[in-house]
């Protein structure tokens, strides 16, 4: 069985770290998980629970100041979201280089509650940009409204003639509608 490391200098590291903003507690039931770098142990990740949801979430990733950038923490957000693919994870508004992070390893912003400092991200592909979602009800709302155009447009014929057009007699009465709204806007 591998020797268990000695984290007791990342820890003190750790608590003195400005940028860990919650005090370290180590707990029994969720023990550190050592990150490593070339073979040495150079941070923890102590994985939680969402409070409300009680989903799988990241927790406190910790990784030694002189081994920062080098990709420790990416591989281990990354590792984590391939365990847990429903997990979350909860980043401070103006932690820019954990935002960068969890995009490096295939999560996204998700949700901010309003009021919190926090922003909630989740795996990637689980998410939608606001522009994918607008371009989508965008796509749905102009078929729906060129459907009820030609809708409106044929019945307004049909209520002229006082009975159904045939295509050879819509397909110019369309067009000189179309040419009128054209018409219209340009004026």
């Amino acid at each position: 069985m591998a020797k268990k490391p000695d984290m007791s200098k990342l820890y003190a590291e750790a608590r003195k770290d400005p940028g860990l903003r919650r005090p370290l507690v180590l707990h029994k039931n969720r023990p550190p998980i050592p990150l490593e770098h070339k073979g040495k142990v150079v941070g923890f990740h102590i994985p939680a629970k969402a409070k409300y949801s009680g989903l799988p979430a990241t927790g406190t990733i910790f990784v030694s100041k002189k081994h920062r950038r080098k990709g420790v923490a990416a591989k281990a957000l990354s590792s984590f979201l391939n365990k847990h693919p429903d997990a979350v994870s909860f980043i401070y508004d103006d932690n820019i280089a954990s935002q960068k992070t969890h995009t490096k390893a295939g999560w996204a912003y998700a949700s901010k509650a309003k009021g919190s400092k926090q922003q909630m991200w989740k795996k990637a592909s689980m998410q939608k940009t606001a522009s994918q979602i607008a371009d989508q009800v965008l796509e749905k709302v102009s078929a729906f409204m060129t459907m009820e155009f030609h809708k409106a447009v044929k019945d307004a014929h049909r209520k002229q003639l006082g009975r159904e057009p045939t295509y050879k007699e819509h397909l110019p009465f369309y067009d000189a509608v179309l040419a009128r709204m054209e018409q219209n806007n340009n004026a």
